[in-house]
C-alpha cells in the first residue's frame, strides 16, 4: 500500500479545524465550482480573520483539495473494508454485491465527498490518463475488484472487454448516479442502492440473446 508523505497525512498532524476547513471546502467547490472557488472563499466560509490564520493548516487552495480527496479515499477504504471482513461466501457475484452495496451507500450517505472526488478524478484522468484510485490508498481495494471482475469471467457471461474497463465504467454509473441521486425518488436507501448495483452489474454482463 502506497504510504503518504508527511504533507499528505493532514490528519495525523493537523489539528481538528482541519475537518471544519475541509467540510466548508467541499461545500463551495460543489457549489460554486473548483476553479471559481479561492482560498479567502474558504477561509471566510470558516470564519478565519486573516489568511495567515488558514495558512497555519493548509498552504493552497491545492493543499485543500488533495486532502480532502485524501481523507475521502481514507473513510472510504475503512467502510468497505469492514464490510470485506464479514464475508462468508466464496461465490464471486455474491461478494461483488457485497462489495459493491458498501461502496455505493458509501457514497451515498457521503455524497459530497464522494462527488468531488469523483469528479476531481475524472478530470485527473482527462489530463494525465491516470485515476487517483490507482494511486492512493484505494488502489489495493481497486485492484482487488478487478480481481474479482476476472473471477467472474469462468462462470458468467461477462462483457468481451478488458476487466480494467469494465471497472472503469462502472465507477463512471455510479458517480454519475450519485451526482442524480434526487432523480431517483423518494425511495428507500436500500432501493437506491439495489437500483444502482444492478445498473452496474447490467455493465458486466453480456446482453441475453434476443429470440
Amino acid at each position: 500500500m502506497q504510504s503518504l508523505s508527511p504533507s499528505q497525512d493532514f490528519y495525523a498532524s493537523k489539528p481538528d479545524r482541519c475537518e471544519e476547513i475541509l467540510a466548508a471546502a467541499n461545500e463551495l467547490f460543489l457549489s460554486q465550482g473548483y476553479d471559481a472557488t479561492s482560498i479567502d472563499d474558504i477561509r471566510q466560509a470558516c470564519g478565519f480573520r486573516s489568511k495567515a490564520s488558514i495558512y497555519s493548516y493548509f498552504k493552497s487552495k491545492e493543499d485543500v483539495a488533495a486532502a480532502l480527496v485524501q481523507k475521502t479515499a481514507h473513510e472510504l477504504r475503512d467502510f468497505i473494508h469492514q464490510e470485506i471482513q464479514l464475508i462468508r461466501t466464496t461465490e464471486p457475484l455474491e461478494q461483488f454485491g457485497i462489495i459493491g452495496r458498501a461502496y455505493i451507500r458509501w457514497a451515498l450517505e457521503h455524497p459530497q465527498q464522494y462527488c468531488f472526488r469523483f469528479l476531481r478524478s475524472q478530470q485527473k484522468r482527462l489530463l494525465t490518463g491516470s485515476y487517483d484510485c490507482q494511486e492512493d490508498v484505494l488502489a489495493p481495494l481497486y485492484a482487488q475488484i478487478v480481481a474479482l471482475i476476472g473471477s467472474l469471467r469462468s462462470a458468467y457471461p461477462i462483457r468481451n472487454l478488458p476487466d480494467e474497463a469494465l471497472f472503469t465504467i462502472m465507477l463512471g454509473l455510479v458517480g454519475r448516479a450519485i451526482i442524480d441521486r434526487d432523480e431517483f425518488g423518494d425511495i428507500e436507501m436500500t432501493e437506491k442502492i439495489d437500483h444502482i448495483l444492478k445498473m452496474s452489474i447490467a455493465v458486466l454482463m453480456e446482453p441475453p440473446l434476443s429470440e
